[in-house]
């Protein structure tokens, strides 16, 4: 039995490693999304992203990839630098998913760091909550 259990450890142990990225730079553009891709608003306003970038590169390090895999965000924040995309940040039920550098990462969230980033794109937290209740009504629809 303490085998077993160790074994697990270890292994959940092998996708630990924890990644730091330098701030994001330049953005002038935010697209909020869905996890369909479907668009939710467009943020241009420099004062909103500015508030947004504040929030998102205080968020620089603690990122991993899970040994199972990148949990996939409810919302998404799509930063642009003119017409050039430079990565997003999305927020799921326990996390926040970053896509940067050719990969992707998750690092654990609060809910109130959940209900922060949410009130900085202008979109309802209860929007996510629904979303999230649906999903585990019907099962996962990712």
């Amino acid at each position: 039995m303490h085998l077993g259990i160790s074994l697990f450890f270890a292994f959940a142990l092998l996708g630990c490693k924890t990644y730091s990225f330098s701030p994001f730079e330049n953005v002038t553009r935010i697209e909020v999304r869905t996890n369909s891709n479907a668009p939710i608003s467009t943020i241009t306003d420099k004062s909103q992203v500015a508030s947004v970038l504040v929030f998102v590169n205080a968020r620089s390090d603690q990122w991993g990839t899970p040994w199972y895999g990148v949990p996939v965000p409810t919302v998404v924040a799509n930063l642009y630098a003119g017409t050039t995309f430079v990565g997003h940040f999305g927020v799921g039920a326990s996390f926040f998913e970053l896509h940067r550098s050719g990969g992707f990462f998750s690092r654990s969230a609060s809910d109130a760091e959940r209900r922060e980033f949410m009130k900085l794109l202008a979109v309802p937290f209860e929007k996510i909550e629904q979303k999230e209740q649906k999903t585990k009504e019907v099962g996962s629809i990712y």
